[in-house]
């Protein structure tokens, strides 16, 4: 008896490269080399490889003093015009080794300095596994929905009047002392 279907191992191993491409990737960190031209070039850049969607790493080689401060300034002018946030969903981190001015993007000194859990082998996913990166896509889906510029404000707000309250708080508690301190004394001695 012979088989009426029997696919080749070439297009089954086609197959499943394809059902394999169609589950999410894992959270790798990708690699970029900006050279700074133009923002809308930039902007072009970002969306191609999808900065937002996965960890990403912003590389200047060759760039120094003002000119490396005009491309900071260029990718900050790209993230706000495409409304992304390089510090959510997935971070970006720019590697320089001098220390710059800016505080828009996250900075590391070199790339061995990258969090460990963005550098992985690529391997096969597991089905517990995909469930879980399934449900990380419909969480960085919703951070992206929501505006983080504003929440950003409020937790900066917030934390500003949680230290003035910490403060007055330990001043409290030093006056507290300060008044059992006298009371416990005998009158004669203050």
């Amino acid at each position: 008896m012979t088989d009426y279907y029997s696919p080749s191992k070439n297009l089954l191993a086609t197959i499943t490269r394809s059902l394999y491409n169609l589950v999410m990737k894992l959270p790798l960190i990708q690699k970029l080399e900006i050279i700074p031209t133009q923002v809308e070039e930039i902007q072009a850049i970002f969306k191609k490889n999808g900065v937002a969607s996965c960890p990403t790493l912003l590389l200047f080689t060759n760039l120094n003093g003002h000119k490396l401060s005009v491309a900071f300034e260029m990718c900050q002018k790209a993230f706000q015009n495409l409304e992304l946030n390089p510090r959510f969903p997935y971070p970006t981190y720019i590697v320089h080794e001098a220390e710059t001015k800016q505080s828009f993007f996250p900075e590391i000194q070199s790339q061995n300095n990258l969090p460990k859990h963005f550098i992985k082998k690529i391997k096969r996913v597991k089905k517990r596994e995909q469930s879980l990166l399934d449900k990380v896509i419909t969480l960085s889906d919703r951070i992206k929905n929501h505006k983080i510029h504003e929440d950003l404000e409020y937790l900066k707000s917030k934390s500003q009047q949680n230290r003035e309250l910490s403060n007055l708080c330990a001043e409290k508690s030093f006056y507290l002392e300060l008044l059992e301190k006298m009371n416990s004394t005998n009158p004669e001695e203050v």
